[in-house]
């Protein structure tokens, strides 16, 4: 089996979805089958899942066998530091050699196709390492209020009100959208316009108030290089979800549980 991504703006939205992996689990699952990739699992607290569906069609090339349906266990440090070496311009490949009794490594290769580049072809093997995991239901996506906005200018939003407090509230209403952080010693409220989102709705007549940690919310802001835009989703007393999209099919998740 392999998988090839040559186009390096799209290797940049994969590798920061795997390079974020290690700031949530130390080992993370992949499947891999004959539709696509897909990983889901949740950090130790119990407090972040993710969730990523990559359809085959989105990578550049992706060869498999109709037997080919493995699941992978990867050390996300390691990982992290193979996808560190990348260049640009170079050619991504994973490989993953089926003549094996028992999969136990894969294969990471960075391949340069440009004779005229001097940039060193690369290959790495990472050993796999056997966890128990299961996959769970998640919910779907219905919810009392969605908001759709720019991935940086929420990203900066989040790193300001940091400065204040280590979680923030969410004020939904149908006249505004506010957030406030606060400790002791000072505050920061802010009101998102309409006009400085992308979209926003909410059931009719409600207001609803919700609370979450804002380190949690900082991890799910570094992965904004997948989108120029993210979807946050809120239903009362349930996870926050904020998903980006690669394309229709493919996208990646994270749900985030409320303070109580």
């Amino acid at each position: 089996m392999k998988i090839t991504i040559s186009n390096s703006e799209k290797f940049s939205k994969f590798s920061n979805i795997l390079n974020n992996m290690k700031n949530i689990t130390d080992i993370m699952v992949i499947y891999l089958n004959e539709e696509g990739l897909y990983t889901q699992g949740l950090d130790n607290a119990n407090v972040c899942l993710y969730e990523c569906k990559i359809q085959k069609d989105w990578f550049d090339s992706y060869e498999y066998d109709e037997e080919d349906n493995f699941n992978l266990g990867i050390n996300t440090q390691l990982l992290n530091k193979i996808l560190s070496i990348y260049e640009y311009n170079q050619t991504f490949e994973l490989v993953i050699e089926n003549n094996q009794d028992e999969i136990d490594e894969i294969k990471i290769n960075y391949l340069n196709t440009d004779l005229n580049d001097k940039t060193f072809n690369k290959s790495f093997t990472l050993t796999l390492t056997y966890v128990e995991h299961q996959i769970l239901n998640l919910p779907n996506d219905d919810c009392d209020v969605e908001l759709v906005i720019g991935s940086k200018i929420f990203s900066e939003l989040v790193n300001q009100l940091q400065l204040f407090n280590e979680n923030v509230q969410f004020i939904f209403d149908e006249d505004k959208i506010k957030l406030i952080a606060s400790n002791e010693t000072g505050s920061m409220e802010t009101i998102l316009k309409f006009d400085d989102v992308n979209e926003y709705s909410i059931t009719e007549d409600l207001e609803l108030i919700q609370e979450y940690s804002l380190r949690y919310i900082k991890l799910m802001c570094n992965f904004n290089k997948i989108d120029d835009i993210m979807k946050l989703s809120f239903l009362q007393d349930k996870p926050m979800i904020l998903k980006y999209n690669l394309n229709d099919e493919s996208y990646f998740k994270l749900f985030i549980a409320p303070k109580f």
